[in-house]
């Protein structure tokens, strides 16, 4: 049975921390583009 060593337990929790937060900061920029994107839109068809 192997067990896993502290330093590759770090390593594994370390690389899921940041994958989850580069999930999170790929969401965040996806809604801040689309929300961007949806003012230009209401801004130009205010202007026509």
């Amino acid at each position: 049975i192997e067990t896993l060593h502290p330093c590759h337990y770090q390593f594994y929790h370390s690389i899921q921390e940041n994958y989850i937060q580069s999930i999170y900061i790929v969401i965040t920029y996806k809604l801040f583009v689309l929300t961007v994107i949806c003012c230009i839109d209401c801004h130009l068809l205010g202007w026509l």
